[in-house]
This record gives C-alpha cells, sequence and structure tokens, in this order.
C-alpha cells in the first residue's frame, strides 16, 4: 500500500497514484498485506484474507493501466468487508455457529460496485453475532481488539472494519449500521463512520434482519475517503426495492471543504436526558468552542422528540424473526439474539404495522426540526471504549448501567428509525487519552452538504489522530 511515513495513506491518495502510474497496485497490495499479517494477530479484525486473489487482481489492474486503459475511482484501494455481507462462493456467517457453513450463491450489490470501481477486497472483518450489540465477540472468531488499547472493545457492530481501519490495515472498511453500527466504533476507534440517508445505498442481496432500520456505509480515516466510497456505491438497484436516486455527489463534493463560517448548527451534548461521562461531555463543549471561532452560527437545542428505544426494539426483534427465526431450532444461536429474536413472537401484524406508522411519524419529526438548521450535532457515544470481553460499559458518569443495552447508545439509534444521514468524525485525541465522537446529522438527502460540512470540520480539529502502534 502507498503508505506515509507513519504507515498510513488514504484511499484517495492510493487510488489517484495507481491510476496515474506512480505506483503499481501490486505494490500497494504487498504492503496491505504486510501490515494485516503483523498487526491482525493482534487486532483480530480480519476472520478470512484472500492475498492470492488480491494480489492477482492487482497485478491485472496494473496491466490495465499500463494498457492505457481507463480504470476505476477506487482503482488499487485494498478494502475490507463486513463478515455479515453476502459474496458469492464465501462464508457469510454472521458470526454465529449456526450460520457457520452458510455461503450465498450472489453478492451485495455494493460490493459489486466497489470492484466495479476497481477496489480490490482483501477480506472479511469480524462482528457481533447477527451484527446485535456494540462490541465485537463471537463464538465462531473471538474478539477483536481495538488499536488504541488492545485491553478495549473497538465497538460494533462493524468493530472488525473499525479496527482496520484504525490500525491502518486499509484504508477503507465497508459495513452496515442498523442501530449505530458504524458510528460506534468509529467513535470508538477514531475514525469516520458514514451512515447516508436511508435508502441511498443499496443493501441487498443479503440478510434481511434489521432491514427497516439499516443502512450500509463507509468506515474510513478520512472524509473524502468517505466521499469517494459514496460515489461509487450510492444510487437504487433493483435488488433492494427500498433503495432510491441521490443524485448529489457532483465532483466538487470531492474537492472541496465547506465553509465553516456562517453555517447553521443546532447541538445538544445530552438530548436534554441522556448521562454522558464527564470526559465527553467536557471535549464535546471544547469542540463547540472551536467551532463558535471558527465561525459557526451555534444554537443549544432541544429537540423534544421523546426516547425511542422500545420502538427501535420492536422493530428489530421483528425484523429478526422473520429473518432469523428458524435458526433458533438448531439450538446454536446465542442467548443475546435468541432473545431478541423471541422477543418478535409477541408481536402481531397489527403491532408490527402501527411499528412502522410510528416510525414515520418518528422520522417526520426529526426532518421538522432538522430542517431549522445546516445540521445538528451531539456526542456519538456517551462514554469511550470498555474493556474488550465485555457487553457494554459497567458505569456512565459514575453510575451502573441499567435497562437494556440499546440504552447506552441513546445518539445513534434515534437515526436508524428516522433514516436521517449521520456521521461520526473524531474529536481531537489529548496524549494518553482515547477517541471520542462527534456526530453530525442532515435533513434527508443533503449527503454530500453533510460529507462537505464533515471535512471541514476535521480539518479545524487537525485531522484525524492515529493509534502509536
Amino acid at each position: 500500500m502507498v503508505t506515509s511515513a507513519d504507515g498510513f495513506t488514504t484511499a484517495s491518495d492510493t487510488a489517484e497514484r495507481v491510476r496515474s502510474g506512480a505506483t503499481s497496485a501490486e505494490s500497494v497490495m504487498r504492503a496491505a498485506f504486510e501490515r494485516i499479517h503483523r498487526l491482525n494477530p493482534v487486532y483480530n479484525a480480519f476472520v478470512e484474507l484472500r492475498e492470492t486473489e488480491a494480489m492477482a487482481a492487482a497485478r491485472r489492474l496494473d496491466e490495465r493501466v499500463a494498457a492505457g486503459e481507463s480504470v476505476g475511482r477506487l482503482a488499487g484501494v485494498p478494502v475490507g468487508v463486513k463478515e455479515s455481507m453476502w459474496e458469492a462462493g464465501r462464508r457469510a456467517t454472521n458470526g454465529s455457529r449456526a450460520l457457520a457453513d452458510f455461503v450465498p450463491d450472489t453478492t451485495l450489490v455494493t460490493i459489486e460496485r466497489l470492484l466495479g470501481a476497481d477496489a480490490i477486497v482483501v477480506g472479511r472483518t469480524n462482528v457481533p453475532e447477527f451484527c446485535y450489540r456494540g462490541h465485537c465477540c463471537n463464538d465462531l472468531f473471538g474478539c477483536t481488539r481495538n488499536p488504541w488499547d488492545a485491553g478495549r472493545t473497538p465497538g460494533g457492530s462493524t468493530g472488525g472494519g473499525a479496527a482496520a481501519v484504525a490500525a491502518g490495515m486499509v484504508p477503507v472498511a465497508l459495513g452496515s449500521d442498523g442501530g449505530g453500527s458504524l458510528r460506534i466504533p468509529a467513535s470508538f476507534c477514531g475514525v469516520i463512520g458514514y451512515k447516508p440517508t436511508f435508502g441511498v445505498v443499496p443493501r441487498a442481496p443479503g440478510w434481511h434482519g434489521w432491514y427497516s432500520l439499516n443502512h450500509v456505509g463507509p468506515i474510513t480515516a478520512a472524509v473524502e475517503d468517505a466521499v469517494l466510497v459514496m460515489s461509487a456505491i450510492a444510487g437504487p438497484a433493483d435488488e433492494d426495492p427500498a433503495s432510491i436516486p441521490l443524485h448529489s455527489f457532483p465532483d466538487v463534493w470531492m474537492s472541496r471543504p465547506r465553509a465553516l463560517a456562517g453555517t447553521r448548527v443546532a447541538f445538544s451534548e445530552d438530548l436534554g436526558r441522556i448521562r454522558i461521562d464527564p470526559e465527553v461531555r467536557g471535549r464535546f463543549r471544547a469542540a463547540v468552542a472551536l467551532l463558535q471561532r471558527e465561525g459557526v452560527m451555534l444554537e443549544a437545542a432541544d429537540p423534544g422528540i421523546p426516547k425511542s428505544v422500545d420502538l427501535w426494539f420492536e422493530l428489530a426483534s421483528a425484523d429478526n424473526l422473520a429473518s432469523e427465526g428458524p435458526l433458533l431450532a438448531s439450538g446454536l444461536v446465542g442467548s443475546d439474539v435468541a432473545d431478541l429474536i423471541t422477543a418478535g413472537e409477541g408481536i402481531s401484524g397489527a403491532d408490527y404495522a402501527r411499528a412502522r406508522n410510528a416510525q414515520h411519524d418518528y422520522s417526520a419529526a426529526w426532518q421538522r426540526f432538522l430542517r431549522e438548521y445546516d445540521f445538528f450535532i451531539t456526542p456519538t457515544m456517551e462514554t469511550v471504549a470498555f474493556p474488550v470481553e465485555a457487553r457494554q460499559p459497567e458505569v456512565i458518569d459514575g453510575l451502573p448501567l441499567q435497562g437494556k443495552e440499546e440504552d447506552w447508545c441513546q445518539f445513534v439509534y434515534p437515526f436508524n428509525l428516522s433514516g436521517h444521514p449521520a456521521i461520526s468524525i473524531p474529536l481531537p485525541v489529548g496524549s494518553g487519552a482515547l477517541p471520542i465522537g462527534l456526530q453530525i446529522v442532515a435533513p434527508r438527502f443533503h449527503d454530500a452538504q453533510l460529507l462537505a460540512f464533515a471535512r471541514a470540520v476535521v480539518e479545524a480539529f487537525g485531522g484525524v489522530a492515529r493509534p502509536s502502534i
């Protein structure tokens, strides 16, 4: 992989150098696998690697460049894909012993689009079972560890992808987000996690366990790389009837950050009800003060939208019952996931219809609030990464965690319900500190504007810090 002195590079720089012939895709792959072989035994980000195939794909790409052929936007970029995602002929276990031998015969259209843009998939990244929970452990592949502190979780469910990007194994990981699963690990690992507007990126073919809540998107170490990936994967697909066109990724968004001065931004450090750790509160307030100095027009605002974890859980349990319910008979589904699925058995068809109606009303309420501003910012998470084998933090703000596990992800799951675009970017990291994310939310379909603003904010923060590994 094309590397800087510290061993990191961006996808944008890699692709530009491969397309121009300044470096070879083969050398990019060789460097990527050297780093993966050194670091993956420590962090367990990848649970499957395909070095021989990736090297062969790189050599074919180099031959095309040498012949003067046109190559894709992501030429030679090493990519990790989430283990739950379908690839024809590849195991897709979803981190579950119940699916240990499942091999789909078709590929997620989003992965096909990455390959069509000449990205090169180097392997599959770890998940918690059925992508449920904000950690990254399962009985098949074990736990993924955080590159900032190997004794802590990277978060989940796209934890393997976030760890791989944070460690510089790959510049891009493709993931999904049904309740924060791109943004939680992005916050814990100090990288970029982008959940687009619902439907902008197709999610099929694949599992339907989070159908009413799930979004596919990238984890990257630079906002411009998220834009680059979106330019390849966004757009409708016949395979996903919920997918929609969004023609808002012109090249201008790929090259120019948005000016911060004059941007109207609402902010809330706790949504009026969320308990957060003092460190998160302090660093969030420091970020707000920095943005004010940059000329951002900030307004403290309480959206006044009720807590919605019960609605989220009702939809999640019904969706997972419909998709994975038959697997319970195997006796191989873990207790956490089994509880989620069996909770759906008490939900009638009328209950589900009412829940979907409530989801629509909830989304409309958020849209009414968000359209009064350009963007809305919150902390991404209530706390920093917790111990690697725990399923959740023990305490937040000095008090024991109580209630449903989702109660410690209260900033993220609302926008799975509402479908609004949301991104987590890292706040500045002091010496010895762990990463904390800033979540930025935009009105529906303002994806390009959100990415441009996020890029400008990251630049104002001084860039993305890297772990010393």
